[in-house]
């Protein structure tokens, strides 16, 4: 079974057909980006939140920064 649907699913499928060696077979990151800069989401809000759900603190930074 596939996750990936319609449109998606041949893009990837040509991908694979013509570029097997492609990072983003082999990296998650490189799919996620891969995907996301072609069929990435219309909703500014569910945007927003990704966003707002992937920030993170680095070790040499503080909080006070992000206000």
């Amino acid at each position: 079974m596939s996750y990936l649907q319609g449109i998606v699913l041949d893009h990837y499928t040509t991908i694979l057909h013509f570029n097997p060696g492609h990072p983003l077979f082999t990296n998650w990151q490189a799919f996620v980006d891969k995907f996301s800069s072609k069929f990435s989401m219309f909703d500014t809000v569910a945007k927003a939140e990704r966003k707002l759900m992937s920030l993170r603190m680095s070790t040499d930074k503080c909080f006070t920064m992000f206000i």
